[in-house]
This record gives C-alpha cells, sequence and structure tokens, in this order.
C-alpha cells in the first residue's frame, strides 16, 4: 500500500505537467486565426470593346472650330469671343480666287491668337475649268480636315469630340454648339440654318441657307478620311440631323470694312458681281460706303429690308472699319 502511494505521489507532478501542456496546445489552436481562401474570378471567354455615344455632359466634348481665312476679321473676332474655349483651326492661301499671289492675313490680324494654321501655297488655279474660282476654296477648306488630324494624332482631342467646319463668315451661334455638344452622334452630318447678311448686320436677306456644319471628329477620321471639305457635300451613307434651335447661325460675307472689300474684291476680279462689260469697275471709298449704308448690292439692287436705325448702321460700319 504504502508502495503504490509513493508511486502515485511521484507520477502526479508530471501527470499535471502534461494536462497543462495540453490544455495550452488545444486554446492555441482556437484561437489562432484561420487563413481566409481568396477566389480569384475566372477571366471571361471574350472580351469586346465598344464604342460609346457621346456623353450628354457638354463639358466632355471639345468644339473645334474650322475655317479658311481670307481676312473676314469681324466674323472672325466674334465667333473667337463667344467661344474662347474652343480648338481653331485656320487654312489660308497664298493665292485668290484668280489665281494671283495675295497676301496672308492671319498672323497679322490675330497675333495672340492659338490656333493650327494651315498654309496653301499652290496655285491650283485653272481658268479651262468650270469651277475655276472655286477651286482654291475648296482645295483650302479641305486642307482643313489636315489640321483637324494634326490635334487628333497629338492627343489634344478625341473621337468624340465635335468638328465645325464653316467659311469664316459663317458663324455657328452658342446655342446650336451647344446642341452639337450635347446631341451630335457618329456618321451624322448637323446641318444649321443660317440667317444671311448684307455689309453689315442691319440687312437680313429673306432666305435662310441651308449649311452642312459639324460632324464628330471619328467621322471625319474614318467616313471622310480627313476631308473637311466633303462636309459640305452630299455624303452617301451618312445621315442628316437639323441643329433644332432657332438661331443656328448667321452669315455675312461682305460684314468687314472698306479696306478689307477692296482686298476681297482684288483677289476676285474675275466674278461677275462687280464687273461692268467684262471690265472691273473701281469704287471709291464713298461709293462703297453708300452701298453698306444703304444695303446696295454692286447689281444697284437692294438686298433686303433695313432693320437699323441710321444710328446703329453708323456704328456698325465704323466698327468694322477699325478691325
Amino acid at each position: 500500500m504504502r508502495l503504490l502511494i509513493a508511486v502515485y505521489m511521484a507520477l502526479l507532478p508530471v501527470c499535471m505537467v502534461l494536462s497543462n501542456l495540453y490544455t495550452s496546445s488545444m486554446t492555441h489552436t482556437r484561437l489562432r486565426p484561420v487563413p481566409q481562401m481568396v477566389r480569384i474570378p475566372e477571366p471571361a471567354a471574350h472580351t469586346e470593346t465598344t464604342h460609346a455615344e457621346p456623353h450628354a455632359n457638354t463639358s466632355m466634348r471639345q468644339i473645334i472650330l474650322a475655317f479658311p481665312y481670307n481676312g473676314e476679321r469681324v466674323p472672325v473676332s466674334q465667333r473667337l469671343t463667344e467661344s474662347p474655349h474652343a480648338l481653331v483651326v485656320v487654312s489660308e492661301s497664298a493665292y485668290g480666287h484668280n489665281g494671283l499671289p495675295k497676301a496672308m492675313h492671319w498672323h497679322t490680324d490675330f497675333q495672340t491668337q492659338a490656333a493650327e494654321h494651315m498654309r496653301l501655297t499652290k496655285n491650283l488655279y485653272n481658268q479651262s475649268s468650270r469651277d475655276a474660282e472655286w477651286n482654291q476654296e475648296s482645295e483650302a477648306r479641305t486642307l482643313l480636315g489636315e489640321g483637324v488630324r494634326n490635334l487628333y494624332t497629338r492627343g489634344d482631342i478625341s473621337d468624340n469630340d465635335v468638328v465645325v467646319v464653316t467659311d469664316a463668315d459663317e458663324v455657328v451661334s452658342l446655342e446650336a454648339l451647344a446642341w452639337l455638344q450635347a446631341h451630335l452622334k457618329h456618321d451624322v452630318l448637323a446641318v444649321a440654318g443660317f440667317r444671311w447678311f448684307l455689309w453689315t448686320h442691319c440687312y437680313e436677306y429673306p432666305r435662310r441657307q441651308a449649311l452642312k456644319v459639324a460632324t464628330t471628329v471619328r467621322t471625319l477620321r474614318v467616313r471622310l478620311k480627313w476631308d473637311a471639305n466633303l462636309i459640305r457635300r452630299k455624303e452617301p451613307g451618312l445621315q442628316r440631323a437639323t441643329i433644332n434651335v432657332v438661331e443656328a447661325g448667321a452669315h455675312c460675307s461682305w460684314c468687314f470694312g472698306t479696306r478689307a472689300i477692296r482686298e476681297k474684291m482684288r483677289v476676285n476680279i474675275e466674278s461677275w458681281q462687280w464687273t461692268s462689260k467684262e471690265t472691273p469697275r473701281a469704287y471709291s471709298d464713298r461709293e462703297l460706303d453708300r452701298l453698306r449704308a444703304t444695303g446696295t448690292w454692286f447689281d444697284g439692287k437692294a438686298h433686303g429690308p433695313c432693320r437699323c436705325s441710321r444710328a446703329q448702321i453708323a456704328a456698325e460700319m465704323a466698327l468694322e472699319n477699325e478691325l
């Protein structure tokens, strides 16, 4: 009996140590955090990139104003003032409609205006051509696409941006530009209804002009192959969308001062508007001012009803002569 008690007393500390070790081990196992298995998603069987339609938020799309320039300072000043955040692409020819060399005006008239300036230095006038007098104008408008492409290549513009191609004296209104930013889709040509003025904004022709004026950069790049002149022509396969605003734009070929009028007459001497018996007629400053003040065209006919007072006419003529 005494032997059993002695053995029990000897083994008791050993059992207590083993028991404590087992309990500690189980407690540690229960409290140890269990690693979480992160399930990696399987790659999609097919990924497709699509071109979304232009965003309706106007701040997401840029406007590029593109036009040939030949001294039309008044309408250009108006559009640059009203659209200070638009990008500008300008083309200018060193030759007139008659094929003769002429001065280039852009860098003189708008020295501080940032623009992509494209120079047309080839004499493309061909008197035997049926549309000879329009050769330079068509080529200058085509060249605008090159300027837009330069902006695209540099990453300054994207496919969803809107390029507006007009003549310098065809000014798309701010309301119409906002419409284009919000609504113009790819593969669509936007059509604007232009009010037409003579000499100053005081004489408005009764009939409006409907002109194709804009498309997206992607349409110009893919469908028109960067030829901006095609925006003005009928292009098969492209839809048309009429700009749905009241004042879509204004056209005034002669809304600039006497000096610029003379320059335009000089480089357009073959045009019928100011010839008499096939001989160009010389107009004095006084005669030109009389035509402008009365809304009379070179053929002696009135252009349209006057919508200004004498003071307004004088103010517009003075402003144009200052620019």
